[in-house]
């Protein structure tokens, strides 16, 4: 008769098949990894690999985490910050937390406060800058010195960004625009965003066509056509684009019109395969997208485009446009 397999003789790879079902289950995983040593070994990276963090007390206990077993740090590879505005304390952790995280290649930061709450305090403003801090440290403007430590969020590939300001619906560009120059990042999403008053210390010229960013979202956000072009110049291969404006906006910041950004595309992004564009000021008639100052033919690799058309809840598809 056979005797009955122990769960702990079974090989390494095929325990971490199995907790490989369980990613999403962290209960179940905490239960397993406080089983003994071994468990623990091999479940860990499971619980750590991606966190939610809704309250600050959250973060404390994840800081504490971290520091009590230090290689729980290289574990952590997403980060969902969306605290509520009623748990935000223990939040200011992140200005050493956040730079910890070796390995982190998906970031997402929601701010605690709705838009134009009366109630955000000064508190998300210090947290800005220190975002805004570190975001420059991991950008190219902050290269270490040969043999030096090593750069904060210096495997980052994604980041989203929903911010307001502290007692405004938007927030300053500048907080996040070392984001624009960070060396691994692919994908970036941005909303709510104003750059009208951004005074960007970045050398634009000096970084053209330099960085690995592949997509590029920018949600209800108002940047002037100058900036628009100087951050495009910046990717060495856009493949996706995706803009929207709202009317709450002031109305000279919401006028990059679709003739201008095609033109922008055309001379730094000719390779783009998507393009999203929604101004709320502006609807296209099908009149209005054909001539040649909407000619498409510079963007040889377009796949998609979307442009919004009558009331601007519907869109213009390419193949309307062919």
């Amino acid at each position: 008769m056979a005797q009955p397999v122990s769960l702990l003789t079974l090989p390494d790879e095929l325990l971490l098949w199995v907790l490989s079902y369980l990613s999403d289950e962290q209960d179940a995983l905490s239960a397993i990894a406080c089983a003994c040593h071994k468990l623990q070994d091999l479940a860990e990276p499971f619980i750590y690999a991606s966190k939610l963090i809704t309250q600050g007390s959250q973060l404390s206990r994840l800081s504490d985490a971290l520091a009590t077993r230090k290689e729980r740090v290289q574990w952590v590879h997403g980060l969902d910050l969306r605290c509520r505005h009623t748990h935000t304390e223990g939040m200011s952790l992140m200005d050493t937390l956040l730079p910890s995280l070796v390995n982190l290649r998906e970031l997402t930061i929601e701010s605690p406060w709705c838009n134009q709450s009366a109630e955000s305090p000064e508190a998300w403003s210090d947290l800005l800058e220190s975002y805004a801090r570190i975001f420059r440290d991991a950008s190219v403007l902050a290269r270490p010195y040969h043999g030096g430590p090593e750069q904060p969020l210096a495997r980052l590939q994604s980041c989203t960004l929903h911010w307001s300001g502290a007692r405004t619906r938007t927030w300053p560009l500048k907080q996040a625009a070392a984001l624009f120059l960070h060396p691994t990042l692919c994908e970036l999403t941005i909303s709510s965003a104003d750059a009208e008053e951004a005074s960007f210390d970045i050398p634009f010229n000096t970084y053209r066509g330099s960085t690995r960013l592949r997509q590029l979202t920018l949600i209800q956000c108002s940047i002037p056509l100058a900036m628009m072009k100087s951050l495009l110049s910046l990717p060495s291969a856009l493949q996706s684009l995706y803009i929207t404006t709202h009317r709450f906006l002031r109305q000279e910041m919401n006028r990059i019109s679709l003739a201008h950004l095609i033109r922008i595309l055309a001379v730094h992004q000719p390779k783009l395969e998507s393009l999203t564009y929604s101004n709320a000021l502006e609807s296209q008639s099908h009149d209005q997208i054909e001539g040649p100052k909407f000619d498409l033919s510079q963007l040889k690799k377009l796949k998609y485009l979307a442009l919004p058309y009558d009331d601007g809840n519907r869109f213009w598809q390419l193949s309307d446009l062919i």
